[in-house]
């Protein structure tokens, strides 16, 4: 439980660094999200979600 709490710090951290540093990039990201069709998102979302599982196993095996 320990890593998984460290793991969401760490997303924190760079997310918000990412807003802290481009700003304006950040909100130009947000809203050509906002454009995206939802299964689009979805799609995205998993896509994302695998390779966040695939990281964490490369790393902890």
């Amino acid at each position: 439980m320990t890593e998984l709490g460290i793991a969401f710090g760490l997303v924190l951290v760079l997310e918000g660094i990412s807003y802290a540093l481009f700003p304006e990039a950040m909100r130009k990201a947000v809203q050509e999200v906002m454009k995206l069709p939802a299964e689009k998102l979805r799609t995205i979302g998993i896509c994302a979600a695998l390779l966040g599982l695939a990281i964490v196993w490369i790393f902890k095996r």
